[in-house]
């Protein structure tokens, strides 16, 4: 494909976008020339195209101005590809998935708006060694899994967008909920309170360098108990790992020893509900359970039953904002689309407090 080419379909996506409306103006050749990294006389070729297609009007002294008809009769589809870990086995279909924001994960929420409005998917393995620029951009399901993508994408400025787990590099994209605020408040609210020995329940925290939810939960937990001088000792603190990345038991099994290795806290910080409802199995087994405040990051974790989530909407803590996470990953991979300027960072959208 010339360059000339590249540049009328980049202006022919943004007409499909929107970003270029009926009867809106286009930069000055010079101004627009640079934005597309391209001579001017690329750029002019490019423009005789688009103008044979009628999709602009050029008038000399007046510039090039969109045609009123252009997004009806431009043929330019939008296609996002779908980043697979390498070893995943899973359709587009199962990626969409049933349910509703109580029952569904942010990409299953990002893809359903992407087809509704009308976007072209593909799924490929991060692996996948083609060409990207067949893509107008990608989203990347597990982030800590396809790093090397991730840093392809980076290099090559490709619209992209990852949720939940975010890759520290320079140019990769991410939306994801502010759960190291929501734990922050939990641990706030609890001092202030009084209570000075704290327990907390977490998950799997896999590998020491990847940020994943439990361990970004798990650290700062423990850096906000130094903030407020409470008292924090390893077996207050419950992951299907330790900090160090060496194995631990299982949740289940760690939590059967739970009244014994917490008896002197008077208060409890559960990383998501699953914590919540495992803790309440032994609270209801055994009589020497030590009576604790408790305060849940995210009390609707994935795929709990009605019936789970009534019981954990007793609770004080945060809501997980998986619609929020997936329209705000919608807003700003489409900002990215067709605008080489755009600057790609780690997005963070708060939690939502229980005021039920």
């Amino acid at each position: 494909m010339h360059a000339y080419d590249l540049v009328s379909e980049t202006i022919r996506k943004q007409i499909k976008l929107g970003k270029y409306q009926p009867g809106m103006k286009l930069p000055k050749e010079i101004e627009l020339a640079d934005r597309m990294g391209v001579s001017r006389k690329t750029l002019r070729t490019a423009l005789e195209e688009l103008e044979a297609a009628g999709l602009i009007i050029r008038r000399k002294h007046a510039g090039t101005i969109i045609a009123d008809d252009a997004q009806e009769r431009v043929d330019a589809p939008i296609t996002i590809g779908i980043a697979l870990p390498m070893d995943a086995n899973i359709s587009l279909a199962s990626i969409y998935g049933p349910g509703t924001e109580d029952g569904s994960m942010e990409s299953q929420l990002l893809i359903r708006r992407l087809l509704k409005e009308k976007f072209m998917l593909n799924l490929f393995y991060s692996d996948w060694g083609g060409e990207l620029h067949s893509y107008d951009g990608v989203i990347v399901l597990s982030p800590m899994d396809c790093i090397p993508l991730l840093e392809r994408l980076a290099e090559m400025r490709k619209p992209h967008i990852t949720l939940e787990t975010h890759y520290d590099c320079p140019g990769v994209n991410t939306v994801m909920g502010d759960d190291e605020e929501a734990t922050r408040i939990c641990v706030s609210e609890l001092a202030e309170l009084g209570h000075r020995k704290i327990a907390f329940i977490g998950g799997r925290l896999g590998p020491p360098g990847r940020k994943t939810g439990f361990r970004r939960r798990t650290n700062e937990f423990c850096r906000a108990c130094r903030e407020h001088g409470l008292e924090t000792k390893p077996e207050w603190i419950f992951n299907e790992e330790h900090l160090s990345g060496e194995p631990a038991l299982s949740l289940r099994e760690q939590l059967a020893d739970y009244a014994a290795r917490t008896h002197e806290c008077t208060a409890v910080v559960c990383g998501n509900g699953i914590s919540v409802l495992e803790l309440e199995k032994y609270r209801v087994a055994s009589s020497a359970f030590p009576k604790q405040e408790l305060r849940c990051i995210d009390l609707r974790p994935f795929n709990c039953t009605e019936q789970e989530i009534a019981f954990l909407s007793q609770f004080k803590g945060f809501y997980r904002p998986r619609q929020q996470v997936a329209d705000t990953a919608y807003e700003k991979l489409y900002a990215w689309l067709g605008n080489p300027s755009y600057r790609p960072r780690c997005f963070l959208v708060p939690y939502r407090k229980n005021t039920e």
